[in-house]
Order: C-alpha cells, then sequence, then structure tokens
C-alpha cells in the first residue's frame, strides 16, 4: 500500500488517486465525504479533489448526495472479474470428496459475498446423506451469523462489514447453539487466531461443524466446512480440524493459481 510517511509531493498523479481508494478501505459506510477521505489519505484538501474527480472520471468513484463520494461500478466490474477465478467447480467438489471420505462428514465450500455466504458446492457423506434434515442444514442460511463457516468468514471481513452483521437478528430457524451478538464477537479473535472454528448445533439442531478459511491472499473468500451429528463427533476433534484446514489450504492455493 502506497505511504505518505514521505512528501506528498513526490507522488505522481496516478498515486494519490490509488491512495484515495485505499482510503476507502478504512471508512465504514457507502458514501464519504471530502474531508474523511483527505484525512483517511493523509493527502492535503487540493490533492484529495484533483484525485477525487480524476476517479469519478474513470468510473471508480461516484459522486452521491450533496458532496459524497463512494466506489463506483468500474470497480464493482473489476471485482467481480476477480471472484470469477475462484477453483474450477471440479476441483473443489475433489477437495470436499477427499476431506469427506478422509472424516466421513458432509462437506462445504461457502464462497463470501459482502456480508453474506453462499453454498457454492457440497459433497453428502454416504452414511449421512440419508439425514432428513442434510439438505436443509446446506442452504439453510446465508448468513454469517450461523454455523462455524459463517464465523469464519466474518473474522476475516473489514470491520464496517462485521458490525453491519453483528446488528443483524438471529436467523429464524437457527440451531439452539447459536452465539448471541457478544459471545460471537469475542469468537473471533481466537478464529483468526487458531485457523478454524468449532461449531455446536449452530446451524441445525444434532449437527455439529468444522471450518477454516479459504483465501486470496489476505482476501477472504470462503470457508471449507466439514459437518458431522453431534452424536458422531470424537471426543479428539484434532484430526477432524487437521483434514479441514489442510482442505481450506488446497482451496486457497486453487484461488492463487487460477
Amino acid at each position: 500500500m502506497l505511504s505518505t510517511t514521505g512528501d506528498a509531493a513526490k507522488l505522481t498523479a496516478q498515486e494519490k488517486v490509488l491512495l484515495v481508494l485505499s482510503s476507502f478501505s478504512k471508512l465504514e459506510g457507502e458514501a464519504h465525504f471530502l474531508a474523511e477521505i483527505e484525512q483517511a489519505a493523509g493527502l492535503d484538501k487540493d490533492a484529495t479533489l484533483r484525485a477525487v474527480k480524476a476517479g469519478c472520471k474513470m468510473g471508480i468513484l461516484e459522486k452521491v448526495g450533496h458532496g459524497r463520494y463512494r466506489l463506483g461500478a468500474a470497480l464493482a466490474m473489476l471485482g467481480m472479474q476477480t471472484m470469477a477465478y475462484t477453483p474450477d467447480p471440479p476441483a473443489v467438489e475433489a477437495a470436499l470428496k477427499s476431506l469427506s471420505q478422509e472424516t466421513g462428514g458432509l462437506t462445504s465450500f461457502y464462497a463470501a459475498s459482502g456480508n453474506s455466504r453462499y453454498c457454492m458446492s457440497f459433497v453428502p457423506s454416504e452414511q449421512h446423506k440419508m439425514e432428513r434434515n442434510w439438505l436443509d442444514m446446506v442452504h439453510l442460511s446465508r448468513s454469517l451469523r450461523t454455523c462455524a463457516s459463517g464465523r469464519v468468514i466474518l473474522a476475516h471481513v473489514p470491520p464496517f462489514v462485521r458490525a453491519k452483521v453483528l446488528a443483524e437478528a438471529i436467523p429464524e430457524g437457527a440451531g439452539p447453539g447459536t452465539l448471541d451478538s457478544a459471545a460471537l464477537e469475542a469468537s473471533l479473535e481466537d478464529i483468526r487466531a487458531r485457523g478454524y472454528a468449532i461449531g455446536r448445533e449452530e446451524c441445525v439442531e444434532g449437527w455439529d461443524s468444522i471450518a477454516a478459511p479459504v483465501q486470496r491472499g489476505t482476501l477472504i473468500s470462503g470457508a471449507a466446512l466439514l459437518r458431522l451429528p453431534s452424536m458422531a463427533m470424537p471426543q479428539d476433534l484434532r484430526p477432524l480440524i487437521r483434514a479441514t484446514v489442510k482442505t481450506a489450504a488446497l482451496l486457497s492455493l486453487l484461488c492463487a493459481a487460477r
């Protein structure tokens, strides 16, 4: 990331535009006044105004309301192009199938999308796919408030997204183990430190889960998820955790390789 610790006058016009763009990652909310952008970017008023006007000309910034600016549609298109290069479905399915065979559980890849998650691929284990509620469980909730996969993604999203999710109500039909906002927020630092999350009946009653983050560099792409009936969860979870983390690392490599 560009730094303003030196003389801002040494920065080119293009670098100042990039600096203004990067400042939006420090600001909460959708649109911001020029003074807010100026402070976050570390530029003077005139340089910030010129950079913002240049960004608006290129479509990477937009002016909204009275003197406020937000990220533009051109950046959204770039984001869509970037996220299009997620692992191919066959590669994801092969990784999930391997995890399912190793652990005997239901496995899924949930992709992060704003303040939600979407099930992109899942593999039902032979011994559990006849369970009445397994398919409902896979598609039950898009909220990041539920399930180990939701919490893993939530632990790695920007602070303003995290705050929005924490303010949401617990989804209807969530399992009895779903955490309230305070407990959910308290669990996130531990998830980041450990590199995985364990869920106890968070999504559906009678099912536990283990999830690990799938990342493209520092960007959270989603989560690899393993589910097993609560009664089938062994006392020693370390082999299941290692297998899930290994699968998430493989999916992360596939994201980077594409």
